[in-house]
This record gives structure tokens, C-alpha cells and sequence, in this order.
């Protein structure tokens, strides 16, 4: 009998996204994606399987998604569930071990460790399910697959926790604290609040996690894990770092005699905010955030504050496999789907950015917001070159304070609403979706807009050639306050002017703003303000595009 296998490993989005600081994030990714290529190399050495996707060959070991298709020519169901189960424990284990693995290096042993198995042992969901699939029936082996699974993955099987009282983790708040730092605090030299001594690993002497790991930051096993994943690799994913080498170039550093990294740039954002704190930096990285900032003052550099999170969903893809025939088509799809995956990381380092995970048609990773529209049409032609089909962004711009797990909620709601919006003749996706939160706290969310004006509507190169014309032109901040608050009005009248009165109350506060003649054509601007006048949106969605274009604007210009 042949059989079509589906396997995949969980939760992806709360252990990648449950993160403080970028290497956080990127540790969590890479660390599902290794557990992934277990699976696959496993699986690929028993019983002629014939593995669809994904094809590690072309996409590389990082860059794993957490689903895999495997088709079994010629084997009996119960070898099939027996082999499904060892792969199971299989991954289990090698999850557990790398894990280990992670915290070994970072020192700990004894008792952390011992601590640490307790909470690891049972946190990777690992599900599978498998349906006949004889000649000229793959896809509807294949349909089955996938609606079956998600009543698989609705199966939950609950285990009481045995664990003492004690704080919660930052990241993990279902699991105790078990790694913490004793400091100086109002009572005394102690651990941080409600930390229960008596099951906790001291890392206050531990020189390996000194600057990883903050005073005031209580840890569970998975968050250490995360935090600590291949330090050396990981010292360079630091949104502070990324936004650093945005503003000066790489040649400077080797002048100034400075080797860049995350403690590096972390000390010298704290010492331009004028709170850092030395004890908690190594000598060189203090001694090289003072260099540094010495340089940006007398080079009168204005450091960048604010960054942005994309994340990338490929639009139908489910389609576009159930339009292959057979296993063949799925798997040449399934090939050119990793040779993109291949790509993505290029792309992001080269607008200066932070790939984060690059699984095939899902991927996101920071980039500084001056090189943001350039490398997502960048990304773009090349997903459509490679998979001849288009993918939707969620964008979420914030300023370096902001907790990251808010901001990465910000951007999965940003590409859903790129995803489901509805505009007047045309169809939903090939869309992205910018929501900013402010350092005030106050969150901004423009409406949608396509990715291209194939459509005759309104796309990011309209937005894009906006904000360049507002940062080039001189245009006083007051302008497009002045036209947000004029048509507010309107919002509490529940009516929308009609387009020839709108333009004549936008005209009227042009002439009266402030700007270069010689930089901006007045009928340019108001051309290009009024673009963004739509019934698709409404008023409200007129003022959140101008509001977030000129926020954006000022911040590409800084």
C-alpha cells in the first residue's frame, strides 16, 4: 500500500515570537528549524521514502518550515505507525539534546541542568498523520492530509505541572523562573522579586551569560535556551547593532579601532539615552560605546530609533500545490519554493536588515526603516521570478523600548489585514499593512495598500514616492496635522466631502504652509496627497495613511 505522510512540530508562533530582545527571536527560529532537519534527514534514510517538501537541498538546514510531506511507496500500515512513532520520539529527544547541548555551553550544569530537563522534556508538540495514496489519487490524499491535521493538532494532551511556587519566566510565563541573577536590590543583594530560592540556578557569577542576561531578568530553561543559541553567531542579530551600521559605514569601525556587536551597540544607545549602567557591560564595550559616541557627535549623527518587523505570507499557496497534479509538480514547486528561501537573507543584509526565519513562502526578519519599500519590491521580484506568485506584508515600525512580542502582535495583524481587505473591484492579498507605535505608546495603523498598481489602485510606490517628496521638500510638520485636523471634522459629522471639496480644503492649507518652492510643485503635492482620498478608506483611512506617511517620512529623513 502507498502512503502520503504529513508531519509537523509545534508551537512555532509563541516560541519564536515570546521574545525580549532580536536573538531571542532568531535563536528561537533556528532552533525549530534544526529540529526540523533531524525530521527530514531521519525520515529520508527508512523504508524508500520520498520526501516532497520541503527540499532541504536547495533551501539549507536554517531555513526549515515546521511541516513536512513524505510519500511512502510499498509499505504495510503498521510499520508506517511504527515508524511514525520513533520519528516522534526521535525528535523529541534530539530537540531535548540540543537544548542541553545550549545550556552546557552557557555553563550551566548540576542541578540548572537537572532543573531545565523538567521543563523542556515535554514542551516540543509533535503531530502526524498519514493517508492512502495510490496512483492518480495524491491530491485528494493530499486535501485529507491537511484538514485532518488541524483536528489532530485540536487533541490536547494535558499534564499537571509539578513545579514549586515561584516567579514566572519573562518570556515563558507558564514556567517558573529557574535562572536568575542575585543584585543589589531595596532589600538587599538578592534575586529578583518572588524568585524562589530554593529552585533556581545562580547565574550571578556566570561570565558567559554576564551581559546576555540582565539583573532584573528571571528565566526559564526555553528563554535561557533562546537567549543563549550559538552566542557567537547570535551577537550580531541586535536591532541596536542593525539600526548602528544604518547610520555609519562599515569602514569606520576598523578606523576607530572597534569590533561591532549587540553589547557594543546596546551600550551605546544606553549611554545616548544617559542611562548606562557600566557594571553591566564588559570594559571594551563601554570603552568603545564612549569612542563611538564621540564620533557621532562630532560627525553630528543622528542615532535611528525606530526600526521596522515584516513578516511575509505568500498569498494561496495552498492553491498553488493543489494545482500540481501530482507529487512530482508539488515537489519542482516545493524546489523552487526553498531556492527563494535561499535568497531572502541575502536580500535582507543587503537593504541592512535581520533575516529572521526564511521558510519558503513565510519569512520576516528587521530592517532599518530607510531601506523598508526598497527591499520588499527587491523581495518581491524575486518571489515572483521564483514562484510566479505574489505574497502580503504585515509591517510593524516601533521604537527600540517597545516590548518586541508587542510589536511582532502588531505585525501579525498587520499582514491579516493586508490579507482580508476588501477594495471596490478588485481582490484581496498582494497587499501589506503599516502599523506604527509611537514612544508615547500611541499606535498608528494605516489601511492597506497593494503592491503594485497593476490594479489601478493606489500601491506602495505611490506611498513610497509620497514620503520621499515630504522628506525632500522642506514641508513644515504642521502641514499634514493642519490637514488631519481639518478633516476630522468630518469624522464626527459621519460624512466624507466629496473629492472636488476635499482638494479645494487641501489646496487652500498648501498655499498657506511653508516650504521650498524650488524643491516641491504645489500641484505635485496635491496631486499625490489626494491619491490617497478614497472611498475605500474613508476619511478615517485618509488621515491614518497622511499621519503615518509624514511619521515615516520624518524618520527617513533623520
Amino acid at each position: 500500500m502507498n502512503y502520503l505522510f504529513l508531519f509537523t512540530i509545534g508551537p512555532v508562533q509563541p516560541f519564536i515570537e515570546n521574545s525580549r530582545k532580536a536573538r531571542d527571536m532568531y535563536g528561537g527560529s533556528k532552533l525549530l528549524s534544526e529540529t526540523m532537519e533531524l525530521a527530514v534527514s531521519w525520515i529520508s534514510r527508512h523504508n524508500n521514502a520520498e520526501v516532497i517538501f520541503p527540499q532541504v537541498g536547495s533551501a539549507g538546514p536554517s531555513d526549515i518550515p515546521n511541516r513536512m510531506i513524505v510519500r511512502f511507496p510499498d509499505i504495510e500500515e503498521t510499520i508506517l505507525m511504527d515508524l511514525a512513532d520513533k520519528l516522534t520520539v526521535y525528535v523529541k529527544h534530539g530537540f531535548l539534546d540540543r537544548c542541553i547541548e545550549i545550556l552546557k555551553s552557557a555553563g550551566i550544569s548540576g542541578d540548572g541542568l537537572v532543573l531545565a530537563e523538567d521543563q523542556l522534556k515535554e514542551y516540543l508538540e509533535v503531530y502526524w498523520l498519514y493517508e492512502k495514496c495510490e496512483d492518480g489519487c495524491y491530491i485528494e490524499a493530499y486535501k485529507k492530509l491537511f484538514s485532518g491535521i488541524q483536528a489532530v493538532k485540536g487533541i490536547r494532551l494535558l499534564s499537571q505541572t509539578k513545579e514549586p511556587w515561584g516567579r514566572k519566566c519573562i518570556l515563558f510565563p507558564e514556567y517558573s523562573a529557574i535562572f536568575a541573577k542575585k543584585a543589589e536590590r531595596k532589600r538587599g543583594i538578592s534575586y529578583p522579586e518572588h524568585v524562589n530560592p530554593k529552585a533556581v540556578w545562580d547565574l550571578t557569577a556566570n561570565a558567559t551569560v554576564r551581559y546576555a542576561v540582565k539583573n532584573n531578568e528571571a528565566m526559564s530553561a526555553l528563554a535561557l535556551v533562546k537567549r543563549m543559541y550559538n552566542r557567537r553567531e547570535i551577537e550580531l542579530y541586535s536591532i541596536r547593532l542593525m539600526l548602528l551600521k544604518n547610520k555609519i559605514n562599515e569602514e569606520v569601525f576598523p578606523e576607530l579601532k572597534i569590533c561591532p556587536n549587540d553589547e557594543v551597540a546596546n551600550a551605546l544607545y544606553d549611554r545616548a539615552n544617559n542611562n548606562l549602567e557600566a557594571d553591566e557591560y564588559s570594559d571594551e564595550a563601554v570603552g568603545a560605546s564612549a569612542v563611538l559616541y564621540e564620533y557621532i557627535q562630532q560627525n553630528e549623527i543622528r542615532l535611528s530609533f525606530y526600526y521596522a518587523l515584516v513578516k511575509f505570507d505568500g498569498d494561496d499557496m495552498g492553491t498553488h500545490f493543489l494545482s500540481k497534479e501530482d507529487e512530482n509538480g508539488q515537489r519542482e514547486l516545493s524546489e523552487r519554493i526553498g531556492d527563494f528561501a535561499k535568497q531572502v537573507p541575502r536580500i535582507f543584509r543587503e537593504h541592512g536588515g535581520l533575516p529572521v526565519y526564511a521558510g519558503g513562502e513565510d519569512f520576516f526578519g528587521y530592517l532599518p526603516v530607510n531601506t523598508l519599500f526598497d527591499c520588499i519590491m527587491a523581495m518581491r521580484q524575486v518571489f515572483q521570478f521564483k514562484i510566479e506568485g505574489t505574497f502580503s506584508a504585515g509591517i510593524a515600525v516601533a521604537h527600540v523600548m517597545q516590548p518586541l512580542k508587542e510589536v511582532a502582535a502588531l505585525a501579525n495583524e498587520m499582514v491579516k489585514k493586508a490579507k482580508t481587505f476588501q477594495w471596490k473591484g478588485s481582490e484581496p492579498k498582494n497587499a501589506f499593512a503599516i502599523g506604527i507605535i509611537k514612544r508615547s505608546g500611541e499606535t498608528l495603523r494605516m489601511p492597506p495598500y497593494k503592491m503594485d498598481c497593476a490594479c489601478g489602485l493606489y500601491c506602495m510606490k505611490d506611498v513610497k514616492h509620497l514620503i520621499n517628496l515630504l522628506k525632500e521638500s522642506g514641508c513644515s510638520k504642521s502641514l499634514i496635522f493642519n490637514i488631519c485636523h481639518l478633516f476630522e471634522q468630518f469624522i464626527s459629522a459621519k460624512e466624507m466631502p466629496g473629492r472636488e471639496l476635499a482638494e479645494i480644503l487641501v489646496r487652500e492649507l498648501l498655499t498657506a504652509s511653508h516650504y521650498e518652492p524650488s524643491k516641491i510643485n504645489e500641484n505635485e503635492l496635491l496631486k499625490d496627497i489626494m491619491l490617497f482620498y478614497s472611498e475605500n478608506y474613508g476619511v478615517q483611512g485618509f488621515i491614518d495613511t497622511l499621519n503615518g506617511i509624514a511619521f515615516l517620512a520624518r524618520e527617513v529623513g533623520e
